[in-house]
């Protein structure tokens, strides 16, 4: 008989926090909070919830941006985040602005220049 032994799919330590969708006071604020995996699924469906017409130009945009943040700081080492805002109510583009903002490790700040 084989004994049975339970593998996690992912390397991420904190299974089941991440994504995490963020609340807002104001309505036109939306966001989801990243963890250091390089999961992408759950941040193209939230693009495509948010902005229907223009989701998958969002997603695609949020990708490039949250795989930049997850390569050059340190939001993609264990126990970094990345935290996706939509905020539609100062309409900079035709329709909406997005920000991506990394959260340092809880280590410390970077000491990159």
């Amino acid at each position: 008989m084989r004994a049975t032994q339970n593998h996690s799919r992912t390397p991420n330590t904190h299974l089941g926090r991440y994504p995490r969708a963020l609340r807002f006071s104001e309505p036109a604020r939306h966001g989801i909070l990243l963890g250091p995996t390089r999961e992408y699924r759950a941040l193209s469906a939230w693009c495509r919830n948010m902005l229907p017409v223009q989701g998958t130009r969002l997603a695609r945009i949020t990708r490039i941006l949250v795989t930049n943040s997850h390569q050059h700081s340190r939001s993609g080492l264990p126990g970094g985040t990345v935290r996706v805002v939509l905020d539609q109510s100062r309409p900079l583009l035709p329709t909406s602005t997005s920000r991506i903002r990394d959260r340092e490790t809880p280590s410390g700040p970077s000491t990159r220049s």
